[in-house]
């Protein structure tokens, strides 16, 4: 069975857990994860969960909603930036997200495996997509330039 997540954009962090009564099988693969967004809400989105990461997920918000509560308010200014540059590139402005679990936004950011900056690009990756990586200019650490 799936369940449905969902985030309201009001202050504080809220998020509840819905089952639909048309249960459909969810196991044909990573896609359905997060298989359908739902637009009819008027203030939250609503993700279409596996029952397989449902417990995981409660899990991550109980423990980490102190941070992410924080985070949201953080996240504005670069959410604007990632919205602009996404949505003039036909890409889903969703993806804004990724940068938050790879880094928690933060700019210097750097792995053990050399990837760096918010959205933790490897060195060859970031060039390939034209950004300068150099002993002096590092592009992945620029919020405009790596998204």
């Amino acid at each position: 069975m799936l369940a449905f997540l969902s985030f309201t954009t009001d202050s504080p962090l809220k998020y509840s857990f819905t089952y639909p009564s048309n249960d459909h099988d969810s196991t044909k693969g990573f896609g359905n994860l997060l298989g359908s967004i739902n637009r009819d809400l008027a203030s939250a989105e609503r993700f279409e969960l596996n029952n397989k990461v449902v417990s995981f997920v409660k899990d991550y918000l109980n423990k980490e909603s102190h941070d992410l509560e924080k985070l949201k308010e953080q996240a504005k200014p670069y959410f604007m930036i990632y919205e602009q540059i996404l949505s003039d590139n036909d890409l889903p402005v969703e993806l804004k997200y990724l940068s938050v679990i790879e880094s928690g936004l933060r700019r210097n950011l750097a792995s053990g495996k050399g990837a760096v900056g918010p959205w933790q690009l490897m060195p060859d990756e970031a060039k390939r997509f034209g950004l300068k990586v150099t002993s002096k200019i590092d592009e992945r650490a620029n919020f405009k330039k790596s998204t």
